[in-house]
């Protein structure tokens, strides 16, 4: 009776196991591919967005105070992909801010950085993904 129950459980814990791998796969390659897809990776959007969250973004024509964009900050020397709010619009440029964040951020993107805005959020699913990277990847050049 006990190796039975022991074999259950050892072929469920390898399908969970070998399901988290696909999923991290397959969300990997949806990122490499250019799909509209990004996990939030700080707090900064704090209450809104959580760390994990998988968003789900659109390309649009122009975007409104308020929204929510992916955005590359070219200002910074670590060059990251952001997921922030835009407070303003001057100059054809947008200025953004985290929820949690006290001060706007420094850089002012245009169009051509904003890869879209926030359409749809999957709550805490990219946490698989960020364990993976910060685990596996995080000393790979």
């Amino acid at each position: 009776m006990r190796r039975g129950a022991l074999r259950r459980e050892a072929s469920t814990a390898l399908v969970l196991i070998l399901f988290a791998m696909f999923l991290l796969w397959y969300l990997y390659s949806l990122e490499t591919t250019g799909s509209p897809l990004a996990v939030v990776a700080s707090w900064s959007m704090d209450p809104t967005l959580h760390v994990g969250d998988i968003v789900v973004i659109r390309k649009l024509s122009n975007y409104n105070i308020g929204d929510i964009v992916l955005y590359h900050n070219i200002c910074g020397a670590d060059q990251k992909i952001i997921v922030h709010r835009i407070i303003n619009i001057v100059d054809n440029t947008y200025v953004l801010k985290g929820d949690a964040n006290p001060f706007e951020d420094s850089c002012k993107p245009g169009e051509k950085e904003i890869f879209g805005r926030v359409e749809i959020v999957v709550p805490y699913l990219g946490s698989l993904r960020l364990m993976f990277e910060r685990a596996f990847l995080s000393g790979i050049p």
